[in-house]
Order: C-alpha cells, then sequence, then structure tokens
C-alpha cells in the first residue's frame, strides 16, 4: 500500500516535543479509508449475516465507530 503526493512537515515545540503533520490528498486518503474498512469488514458480526458478510451500510449503522 502506498499514498503518492504525501506532504510532511516537522514543528520543534519545545526540547521535549514536537509535532508531524502529514497532508494527504482527498482522494488517496478514502482509497486508504476504503481499504481500512473492507478490512474491518471481515471481522464484524451483526445478527442476521455470516460474519464477514455484513453490506458495508449495515454495518455502519451497528458498529461503534470508536
Amino acid at each position: 500500500m502506498s499514498v503518492k503526493l504525501v506532504k510532511f512537515e516537522f514543528e520543534q515545540d519545545s526540547d521535549r516535543s514536537a509535532k508531524v503533520v502529514l497532508s494527504i490528498p482527498q482522494d488517496e486518503y478514502e482509497k486508504l479509508a476504503d481499504r481500512i474498512a473492507d478490512q474491518i469488514l471481515k471481522n464484524v458480526d451483526v445478527k442476521g449475516f455470516r460474519k464477514g458478510k455484513v453490506p458495508r451500510k449495515i454495518a455502519e449503522k451497528n458498529v461503534d465507530p470508536v
């Protein structure tokens, strides 16, 4: 899996802390999010469906996004 055109920024806040900012183009982010969701859906178990066979819209309604 690779993401194209990632912008990378590094900001030193103090001697002990820093902030890293990654910027990913929207279309690349959506592709990556879809791939991650597909992997998660393989383990979703919703009553009335076989494990891993839950349609994405139903899983999104029945699974806590935390």
